[in-house]
């Protein structure tokens, strides 16, 4: 898709016109889903395992009722038929809250004015901001699992979180 557009903008608009705007075959050629895609799969495994290590630190600092055992995090604080059990996939890991940011960042860092240091200062701080969130998102969601209820944790915070 993005070679057709630049092949079209060649062919309709001249050479000297697709190099004034590259910055629309550039986010052309990210929004195409397979580099996207190719990132997110790249990404996700690192991010799944900071986002584990995260929650095992929170569940010993926060003291949660729960044990770790290869992302899958069981509770052991209820009855015996009672206790759940929440596995942080590559789903939780916030590859997809972190990739859109990037995205979105991508068009805003372009359309921006000032020095380009200070525009990739500003997408560096805003996907740290994102996979931020989504940390304290999955601390929220143990922690409202372990004190409240796996009901309300998963069948109301998870939505709106």
């Amino acid at each position: 898709m993005a070679l057709v557009a630049m092949a079209s903008g060649f062919v309709f608009l001249g050479y000297q016109q697709v190099l004034r705007s590259w910055q629309a075959f550039v986010l052309l050629f990210l929004a195409w889903p397979y580099p996207a895609v190719a990132l997110q799969e790249a990404v996700a495994a690192p991010m799944t395992a900071a986002t584990v290590l995260v929650a095992r630190g929170a569940t010993a600092f926060l003291q949660l009722p729960y044990s770790e055992d290869g992302g899958a995090f069981t509770s052991h604080h209820l009855a015996e038929g009672d206790n759940f059990s929440i596995a942080l996939t590559s789903v939780c890991s916030g590859s997809a809250v972190t990739m859109g940011f990037l995205l979105i960042g991508l068009v805003l860092v372009m359309l921006m004015r000032g020095a380009f240091s200070q525009r990739l200062r500003w997408l560096a701080l805003g996907v740290l901001l994102a996979y931020l969130s989504n940390l304290v998102r999955v601390v929220a969601l143990l922690v409202a699992s372990a004190y409240v209820s796996f009901d309300f944790g998963f069948e109301v915070l998870h939505p709106i979180l």
